[in-house]
């Protein structure tokens, strides 16, 4: 029991508590086979083990829709394209600067998603759900018509290299920002953006889902639906109307 609280402790400086539960969890299912193997060994309790204290969710930033604009009108060719990428799909900075000449079909108005690149590498795509096809609006088909490479990659830098999505924020980005007395956000916060709007538009929680390329309907609902405040309030505020009695106000209810 002493090795596993101090394993507990070592992990609790290096992982969320999240990903503490996950590895105790796989930790017990290995011990309580190799017990049934018959190893011998200590199994594994996780109500016998001091964990740390559940984590308070940060509200993660976002742009609102103005903001978007403002920083996609204010931002000169390709960084309007790149910026209209993650605002008007909700594009991953990965996957934006992974994009190749053959993935855009503008004819059809859809992009593929096959690839991503990381730290000015390419390599496949997170998963084979995030490999999809997603169609491309009227204004980013306007942003994208300028970009004319003839072949491989959209974005590429000086050096014929997939740009470093930190670089194209801090260089890019921010500077924006802060022309606009935007706070300063990175590509993510556009791809909440795109979120809220697409459920605020009325899209449903399995169409919000394909379009951001999650795995389960739970992610995107537990991870951006917390944005629409607005909405949620107003829904509510609906739902509401429909306990109110609309007889005269000093009628009662009757069981």
């Amino acid at each position: 029991m002493e090795a596993q609280q101090s394993f507990v402790n070592y992990l609790t400086s290096k992982v969320s508590r999240k990903t503490l539960l996950n590895v105790l969890g796989t930790l017990s299912s290995m011990l309580n086979t190799a017990k049934k193997w018959g190893y011998i060994c200590e199994g594994l309790t996780v109500k016998n083990l001091v964990l740390p204290e559940r984590e308070v969710r940060k509200q993660a930033r976002m742009f609102t829709p103005q903001q978007a604009k403002d920083i996609i009108d204010s931002a000169v060719a390709p960084w309007n394209a790149m910026f209209g990428l993650a605002a008007y799909c909700g594009l991953l900075a990965g996957e934006i600067l992974g994009l190749s000449v053959e993935d855009v079909d503008l004819e059809n108005a859809v992009l593929a998603i096959t690839k991503t690149a990381w730290h000015g590498k390419l390599q496949t795509a997170k998963s084979q759900g995030s490999e999809t096809t997603v169609p491309i609006p009227a204004p980013l088909c306007e942003l994208l018509k300028p970009l004319n490479p003839k072949s491989g990659l959209l974005f590429l830098n000086k050096a014929n290299r997939p740009y470093t999505s930190t670089k194209v924020v801090k260089k890019r980005l921010w500077p924006i920002c802060d022309a606009l007395g935007i706070p300063r956000a990175g590509f993510h916060a556009f791809r909440h953006t795109h979120t809220t709007v697409l459920l605020e538009a009325g899209a449903t929680p399995k169409v919000t889902q394909r379009q951001l390329r999650h795995a389960d309907p739970r992610v995107t609902l537990d991870h951006y639906a917390h944005v629409i405040e607005s909405s949620h309030r107003e829904a509510v505020e609906k739902a509401a109307t429909f306990l109110v009695p609309s007889g005269p106000k000093n009628q009662k209810w009757t069981m």
